[in-house]
């Protein structure tokens, strides 16, 4: 069975998150296969940021049943999910999460994905500083750029990790150090038998026809915004087209549902 660690990164935009974890990818460590998940990859400004973090965790957890197969990891993965990693021999896998994870509840979810999961949850904080972060900021080509505002707000509201039990497992620096890095990598290696969490049944990820509500309001947001009049009555069209199709999953699932996209492409 594949030993499988999800490692959070923590840090302001332009802290170093993303070099890290490319700078894991290159060194292709004997004892755990990386793997990089950069959320700027799954997040639209334009869409509901809360659904789209709940579909990131989906993708996780989708993530963790293919590498627990015997078969051929890329036939497995869902198709939105691509990932920068290394393979080896190794059964171990590493998931760098690549977030600013600022909120402590942001941590805590994947806490308790890794719980409902049997994983090792670990945390990475990269406590740049401010005026360091704003300086990498202004170098980024422009489409790449915080605004400076936002990077200031988010130092004020970063909720810096602290020694509960839940965190345990976490290395804090002030700028990259490869040994230390590579020592704190190595260690995990060995608290994923000691420490791993059990599966915790009261843990419940959604269910596939709460994904499927997701999804759908998903796309009546983007529906609507190719919209330019009546959209009241649009909106209402769009919803009502909702919960059919939610009745239908729910009386398909009986027997054999379709792949949730197919829903999905029937809103129109």
């Amino acid at each position: 069975m594949a030993h499988i660690c999800l490692l959070a990164l923590i840090g302001l935009p332009a802290a170093g998150k993303t070099h890290l974890s490319n700078w894991l990818l290159k060194q292709k460590l004997s004892n755990w296969n990386i793997l990089h998940l950069c959320y700027d990859n799954y997040l639209d400004n334009n869409k509901d940021y809360k659904a789209q973090r709940y579909n990131i965790l989906n993708l996780l957890s989708q993530l963790i049943d293919a590498l627990r197969m015997s078969s051929p990891l890329a036939t497995q993965l869902p198709p939105q999910l691509v990932l920068p990693m290394t393979t080896n021999e190794s059964s171990n896998y590493l998931i760098v999460c690549d977030d600013n994870h600022y909120y402590q509840s942001m941590r805590y979810k994947l806490y308790q994905l890794c719980r409902s999961r049997g994983c090792l949850y670990a945390q990475l904080y990269l406590a740049t500083p401010l005026a360091t972060c704003l300086q990498r900021n202004v170098a980024r080509e422009e489409q790449h750029q915080v605004p400076a505002t936002i990077i200031e707000q988010m130092h004020k509201r970063l909720e810096v990790p602290n020694n509960q039990n839940w965190q345990r497992h976490q290395l804090t620096i002030q700028e990259l150090n490869n040994v230390v890095i590579c020592a704190f990598v190595d260690t995990l290696l060995h608290c994923q038998v000691d420490d791993a969490l059990p599966p915790t049944p009261a843990i419940q990820l959604q269910s596939q026809s709460h994904q499927l509500d997701l999804r759908l309001r998903l796309r009546i947001q983007s529906l609507m915004r190719q919209h330019t009049t009546e959209k009241a009555v649009r909106s209402c069209e769009l919803n009502v087209q909702r919960r059919q199709l939610l009745a239908q999953f729910k009386a398909d699932e009986k027997l054999q549902p379709q792949p949730l996209d197919y829903y999905v492409n029937l809103l129109n």
